[in-house]
């Protein structure tokens, strides 16, 4: 690396949680942390919720394309649904996984989980 560049890439901002200079990251708008623990399902095809109990998950970040969120087991490759908001008016999100991968730094060797948010459902 050249004399030149050293300061320069001192200088560079990271991103919130993730410890990458922003040029590196490719979010396609910024994130909060965002820390709930929220109800997460597989979707059918159609993309409605399936019938069954919701896992509960620890979210960790939001924005307005997407949320990252740890879980005890790695999703089915298929669409999800998040229930967010309050007991009284949750919002139901569908959502396409776009990472999913083991966090060796977490006791519990839980899973972070990526996603793009789809679509809002009824």
């Amino acid at each position: 690396m050249s004399a030149n560049a050293q300061p320069y890439l001192q200088s560079l901002e990271h991103a919130p949680r993730a410890g990458i200079p922003v040029w590196l990251d490719q979010r396609k708008s910024p994130r909060v942390e965002y820390t709930a623990v929220v109800p997460v399902n597989a979707a059918s095809h159609d993309g409605a919720a399936v019938p069954s109990v919701f896992e509960t998950v620890e979210t960790r970040d939001l924005s307005q394309q997407g949320i990252s969120f740890c879980a005890a087991t790695a999703p089915a490759d298929r669409p999800i649904v998040l229930r967010l908001g309050t007991e009284g008016a949750p919002v139901q999100m569908l959502a396409r996984v776009t990472r999913c991968e083991r966090d060796y730094d977490d006791p519990m060797r839980r899973f972070i989980v990526a996603c793009e948010f789809v679509g809002l459902l009824p």
